[in-house]
């Protein structure tokens, strides 16, 4: 809607693919799935809903949302890998990327990443780029 429409001021991607294709895709290869079989769905999947998945991937209406967008994402997301939010962030210049430590894909609690430090009060804290999500996965 954000890409169609000027009146809206923000957006905030929680959790959200890249692509639907390549989620569909990546469920499909974790069954072992052969080729052709994803093929098929997929084109099934695209007739039967009546759009290709290329016109509303978030990857490509994205780059059509002039509103600044949010972008939040849990490392912990096995659903849904947060290299996708990296993607959507990177292919957006008003995207602002937000990798919350801890988080999977259905975590319900204060979205903002913090870390408790000495004195009780909580600061936001989290690595916001691709550099800093491969740190994040090899410490």
């Amino acid at each position: 809607v954000a890409s169609r429409d000027p009146r809206i001021a923000a957006v905030v991607s929680i959790a959200s693919m890249a692509h639907p294709r390549e989620m569909i895709g990546r469920t499909f290869r974790r069954y072992h799935a052969p080729r052709a079989l994803v093929r098929t769905a997929l084109r099934t999947i695209e007739r039967t809903i009546g759009y290709r998945f290329d016109d509303f991937a978030p990857l490509h209406t994205i780059t059509r949302t002039a509103a600044p967008v949010l972008v939040l994402h849990g490392l912990d997301d096995r659903t849904v890998p947060a290299d996708d939010a990296v993607r959507l962030a990177e292919a957006s210049p008003s995207a602002t990327l937000r990798l919350v430590p801890g988080a999977d894909h259905r975590s319900r609690s204060d979205p903002r990443p913090t870390k408790r430090p000495r004195n009780g009060r909580h600061r936001p804290t989290g690595p916001t780029s691709r550099s800093a999500l491969q740190r994040s996965r090899t410490s």
